[in-house]
Formats: C-alpha cells, structure tokens, sequence
C-alpha cells in the first residue's frame, strides 16, 4: 500500500487554518501522507468585494459553493498522470459537509475537534429535545446542563455558536453546524485534539471520540 494522500480541508478563518496545518506537518513527519503538502484553494461562494467578516454570509456561501468545487478538486487530482490518488478526507467542524463529498467519491474520511466542544455539538438534538435551544440554535433556556452524569456541567448561553455574532449570524453558524452533525456519521473516525488524561469523562461518556493531542505548534 503506497503513502496516502490527503486533502484537509480547514474552515476558511486564521484560527482554524493554522491548526489544520499544524495537524498537516505532523502527519507528514510521521510518514503519514506524501511529504511534499502543497496548498490549494477553492472558491468560498463570496466575490472579490463581499464582506468575509460576515460569518454567517460567508458560512452560507461555503455551503452553498464549496462541496461542487472540493469534487472538482479530487476529480482533477485523481485525474493526474502520476496514478496517485486522493485516499481521505480531513475536515474540521465547520466543514462536514466534505464528508458528503467524500462519501459520493469512496474516500476515507476523518474528522479532527475538540472533544468537550464536539460532545457538545453531539448532544444538540438532546438540547432542540429538552427545550434548551430551538431548532435555530436559539438560547430558550438560560440553564446549567450536563453532557453527560459524568461530565462537568456548563451554561448553556456558552453553547459555541451563541458567542459569535449577531442572531443572525448565530443562526447561520448554527445550521452550518448542524449539517456537519448530519455528515459527522459518516466519518470513519472522528479525532480530538486532547488527551485521555485531560478529558478522561468525555471520552467514557463518547467513546466513538479518539484523542490524539495535544497537537501543539512546538511538536509540528
């Protein structure tokens, strides 16, 4: 079996990008993927002028744009003279819908998140359920909620998505979540930048969750 090649596929911020790239470095140190990364990029959906600091215009347009040209992306890669092909996918929270990809071309996907931030985003249709939030993310219930017997409790007005933006952006980032909780069982495996040690409750409570951290700059 030859050395895979990945494509990894951030959400288009600063503070996401770095760490994918991070996460990149350290698999190709490794000897995980092939050792010479290159990157590429597609369309977001937003013309030249429009605003990116609009999450929530802009997280419409990725949903909108991006899956149709990821696919052109690997089509174009897998139709290269060097035989070599696309064999997973790595997509952080924000950009499940890659899985979606992934699945319709028969590729391996992973999915790399925080572990107590992805187990929030798992129980989301427990809180939609409880009255917590409505089915726009929106905060109904100012309240302290367990993820699980076993975890810390948290607020819910802290809830990742609440502490972005206006209510509209909210809801934007919210439904763009919600899609990534949609594609997330399609992952084959679904990966976390922690360890054991430090989140020993969340990965009891969510064993389909594998820590693999801490992936820090300094280890790249």
């Amino acid at each position: 079996m030859g050395i895979p090649h990945a494509i990894l596929v951030p959400y288009p911020a600063q503070g996401h990008v770095i760490p994918m790239m991070e996460l990149m470095q350290l698999l190709v140190k490794q000897g995980l993927l092939n050792d010479l990364p290159s990157l590429v990029s597609i369309p977001d959906g937003l013309g030249a002028g429009e605003n990116r600091f609009d999450l929530g215009k802009l997280s419409d347009a990725i949903y909108r744009v991006m899956p149709e040209k990821l696919e052109e992306l690997i089509e174009r890669l897998n139709g290269n003279d060097d035989g070599e092909k696309v064999t997973c996918i790595v997509a952080d929270t924000c950009m499940g819908w890659a899985f979606g990809v992934a699945k319709k071309m028969k590729i391996k996907t992973f999915w790399p998140a925080a572990g107590v931030v992805l187990a929030s985003l798992i129980c989301i249709p427990k809180f939609i359920e409880d009255g917590i939030i409505d089915n726009k993310g929106t905060l109904m219930k100012k309240q302290v909620v367990q993820l699980s017997p076993t975890m810390p409790a948290i607020t819910s007005s802290d809830f990742t998505w609440l502490s972005i933006g206006d209510i509209k952006t909210q809801q934007s980032l919210f439904d763009l979540i919600l899609k990534a909780n949609e594609f997330m069982e399609l992952a084959d495996r679904i990966f976390c930048n922690s360890t054991y040690e430090l989140e020993p409750t969340t990965f009891t409570s969510f064993p389909n969750i594998l820590p693999i951290g801490p992936l820090l700059a300094s280890n790249c």
